[in-house]
């Protein structure tokens, strides 16, 4: 690919990271693709950044073989795309290979890629925060990472966790309303 690598966190060295900590701070919370490069021990900035959720990808079930920078021969469900990089800072996974997008003049199209799965956590996030809107970025990733399927690459010998919506809006710890209530009614 032609964006820079990072084996590991990118903090230092990659000139956004001042940007996306401060977003952060302020309750932002930032989701990034890994990058579609096959890397098994990098990723692109900004997902190399602390402050940053990083998502890789998968495919979302059997699609058919996959046949493009890399080959997938045969695809299933939650088996990392050829594609996507990772690395020991990735935090996610979430479905990106052939996913259904709106196209050009109202089209339906599917598309393969980290920049389709990183919008399923993103989504995620925002239901996270529907349940409970005093969720910070770092409760948000605590959610996230603790919860959803463990999925094995064999291409690093390691786990990254696929979301699971359910799971995860499980153990989000739902707001008591009744102080609203109670100030309603007072």
């Amino acid at each position: 690919g032609s964006s820079q690598l990072y084996s590991g966190l990118c903090d230092d060295s990659a000139p956004i990271a001042t940007a996306a900590e401060a977003a952060k701070a302020a309750g932002i919370v930032l989701f990034a693709s890994s990058g579609n490069d096959g890397e098994t021990n990098n990723m692109t900035a900004p997902a190399c950044l602390s402050s940053v959720i990083s998502v890789g990808s998968v495919y979302d079930g059997n699609a058919g073989p996959y046949i493009g920078s890399c080959n997938d021969t045969p695809t299933s469900a939650d088996k990392i795309s050829c594609f996507s990089n990772v690395s020991s800072e990735l935090d996610l996974l979430a479905p990106g290979s052939k996913i259904d997008s709106s196209g050009l003049g109202g089209d339906i199209i599917k598309f393969s890629g980290t920049s389709m799965a990183s919008p399923h956590a993103a989504a995620l996030a925002a239901l996270i925060l529907q349940k409970n809107y005093f969720s910070t970025p770092d409760y948000i990733k605590s959610i996230l990472l603790n919860s959803g399927v463990p999925i094995y690459d064999v291409r690093v010998g390691a786990y990254f966790p696929r979301v699971d919506s359910i799971e995860a809006l499980d153990l989000t710890v739902e707001l008591d309303d009744t102080v609203t209530d109670n100030d309603i009614d007072g």
